[in-house]
């Protein structure tokens, strides 16, 4: 599904609003959080220390694939597609911190999603999300992420799928780096607490910094589903879901959703051509 409207681009905002998306996409405000612990630090699931992450900046894959409208080239359209190339911030969901499009880098021209989160801000998250009414069996995310600045001391969630369910459970799936390795993690909690349900899948693939990756994620919500996840076409992780995960309603969380320590350096980050699709 594209989205389209007729604003110019907005390259700022300031605040946390409670908004509504174009093509009658209900969308959600997040709290924010304040608290400095954190339930998501899940045992990593892979043994082994990660490499270093290579650090040195790449200006031909920051302008590559320049190549226009994105959503609007899908055939079959997926469920929601954001590329970020027209309107403002707010016409791809509820914000939460302070999302903005930047016109210096993109995947597809003339724009990209750009989060940041500052040293020792209070809120840990810079990130734009849209609801929906449907609960999934199965998901399917692809996206195109820019690691500008990133600790490796903190782990930075970087696109998350959010489910209600009834009983105030609440699940996650994410997409994130973690020790400068890609992983795809679950989490839960009941009535805002840990119910022991969480994993972080670390990858065999190493984040790149100041490079475009393109990462494919693919879950099947049954208990013990498979889950696959790819990272510059490469297969990276295939395995199985936790066996307590619930589905509901669910939600695409885009930038920054979370960061995990508060933050005591910056991380930034850009994205582009997010679709996330399920049945």
């Amino acid at each position: 599904m594209a989205i389209a409207a007729g604003a110019a681009i907005a390259t700022a905002l300031g605040g946390c609003s409670l908004l509504v998306s174009t093509n009658g996409l209900t969308t959600v405000g997040d709290a924010a959080p304040t608290d400095t612990t954190d339930a998501r630090g899940a045992p990593d699931s892979s043994a082994g220390d990660a490499p270093t992450a290579e650090a040195a900046a790449d200006a031909g894959d920051a302008a590559d694939a320049n190549t226009g409208p994105f959503c609007a080239s899908l055939n079959p359209k997926p469920k929601f597609c954001a590329d970020f190339d027209k309107g403002s911030v707010s016409d791809y969901g509820s914000l939460f911190g302070t999302p903005t499009l930047d016109l210096s880098i993109s995947k597809s021209a003339p724009a990209s999603l750009l989060s940041i989160v500052e040293t020792s801000a209070m809120v840990r998250g810079s990130s734009v999300e849209t609801t929906f009414p449907d609960a999934p069996t199965s998901i399917a995310i692809s996206v195109d992420i820019f690691v500008d600045e990133y600790d490796i001391a903190h782990d930075v969630e970087l696109v998350t799928a959010n489910f209600a369910s009834t009983g105030n459970v609440f699940c996650d799936v994410n997409i994130a780096v973690r020790m400068n390795a890609w992983t795809i993690g679950e989490y839960c909690e009941t009535n805002g607490t840990a119910n022991g349900v969480g994993a972080n899948h670390r990858t065999s693939a190493t984040l790149q910094l100041a490079k475009w990756t393109h990462v494919d994620a693919t879950v099947d919500l049954s208990p013990g589903g498979a889950m696959h996840m790819a990272v510059d076409g490469t297969a990276a992780f295939d395995g199985t879901g936790e066996p307590g995960f619930v589905t509901g309603k669910t939600g695409i969380v885009m930038g920054i959703p979370y960061l995990q320590p508060m933050a005591t350096s910056r991380s930034k980050v850009h994205t582009d051509n997010l679709t996330y699709d399920y049945h």
